[in-house]
């Protein structure tokens, strides 16, 4: 479970940082469509982020 749990926060480090890459190039996207995007390939749902 805690390898699982490490594996997840790996994935959501990876999100803020596309995120941070994003807004850093000041392309407009919206962070929910990104996150959509992410939970269709992580088998579950990130709440909270």
């Amino acid at each position: 479970l805690l390898l699982k749990l490490e594996k997840y926060k790996f994935y959501i480090t990876k999100i803020k940082y596309l995120e941070y890459i994003i807004s850093k190039d000041r392309v407009k996207i919206n962070s929910k469509l990104i996150k959509a995007i992410i939970e269709k390939l992580i088998p579950i749902k990130l709440k909270g982020i």
